[in-house]
């Protein structure tokens, strides 16, 4: 990210860069920043635009080949391409060979570092991956946005709104939107406001439902995956998140003399998840986790050869695992 904005900074802008990673809102942000430094606003012969499997790499080689209009820069977007995850010869040939006033911006939700497209682009140019953010740095951006709108939040109140949005940057942005808007001219946002706005994710339903199969409140679990049904969520989604949260929970259980860190990387969590994990899985020993999970697959099974509705089977987990007797 601080190659791109040097690169704009000292109008040294390389003919080539590879934006990939999961942090979308990051992503999007840094390729209209490359987009504005190399084209002018509604240059519609000069930008170009491609997207999806369909595209073709002949197109793309001609019109870098063109020479731009009115202007010394020619920009070409392409996003989501087959190229790196297809055989490309011609394009992977092409970055060495690209023409001074013709310039490529690659946006991919990933990238094999051992392709030969990603080395051609590495070498002329920048790959440049967008993470998810840390704990750490997701605070210090979300107590800047909000010190920008003469807004405060405290340590606690902050981490229940991480709690409920996640760590996806995007969502994050819509929340806080949201957020100070509700509040209007108050100064300081306070847990009432986070729960009044923000909006509760089918994971972190499903989450609580887990919570409740493992205080043994089948009433509760029922009640719950009621809502999920609600909100027309798939039984097979259902089961799906459900088999996910306890391989988590499994791994967490797994690493118990691992720092938080290193854990939240391993199962693929927040780090700030991490204590809820932790204190769930304190209800259960590895031996649990492990015949939890082969009764998943085993329901997933029975409804997928037709001897059982995905929904009753997603209800069979839950009496079983939630019953007092268990």
């Amino acid at each position: 990210m601080k190659t791109i904005d040097q690169d704009i900074q000292n109008n040294n802008l390389k003919h080539v860069y590879l934006l990939y990673g999961e942090e979308r809102y990051l992503l999007l942000q840094y390729r209209d920043k490359l987009v504005n430094a190399l084209s002018t606003k509604d240059d519609t012969m000069n930008f170009t635009r491609f997207e999806g499997d369909d595209i073709s790499e002949n197109e793309i080689i001609d019109l870098a080949e063109t020479l731009p209009f009115f202007t010394d820069k020619r920009l070409i977007l392409v996003e989501n391409a087959p190229f790196f995850s297809a055989n490309s010869d011609k394009i992977v040939e092409y970055m060495s060979q690209i023409p001074d006033t013709t310039y490529f911006v690659f946006c991919e939700k990933t990238a094999d570092k051992r392709t030969r497209l990603y080395k051609a682009i590495s070498k002329v140019g920048s790959a440049i991956e967008f993470k998810r953010m840390d704990e750490k740095t997701l605070q210090i951006w979300i107590v800047s946005r909000l010190k920008k709108n003469n807004k405060q939040i405290t340590g606690a109140v902050l981490n229940l709104f991480l709690s409920r949005t996640g760590d996806d940057m995007g969502t994050i942005d819509m929340e806080l939107e949201k957020l100070i808007s509700y509040v209007g001219d108050r100064p300081v946002i306070t847990e009432e406001d986070i729960m009044a706005i923000t909006s509760v994710k089918i994971e972190d339903k499903v989450f609580d439902m887990i919570d409740a199969i493992t205080v043994k409140n089948q009433k509760l679990a029922l009640s719950l995956y009621s809502d999920l049904l609600t909100l027309k969520v798939a039984p097979v989604k259902t089961l799906k998140l459900i088999e996910k949260q306890y391989q988590r929970l499994f791994i967490v259980k797994s690493m118990a003399n691992a720092s938080s860190n290193e854990i939240a990387t391993k199962a693929g969590i927040p780090s700030f998840f991490v204590k809820k994990y932790v204190a769930q899985c304190k209800s259960y020993s590895m031996q649990k986790l492990r015949e939890i999970l082969q009764t998943i697959s085993d329901l997933d099974y029975s409804f997928k050869s037709g001897n059982l509705s995905d929904q009753l089977a997603v209800e069979l987990f839950i009496v079983k695992y939630a019953a007092s007797t268990e």
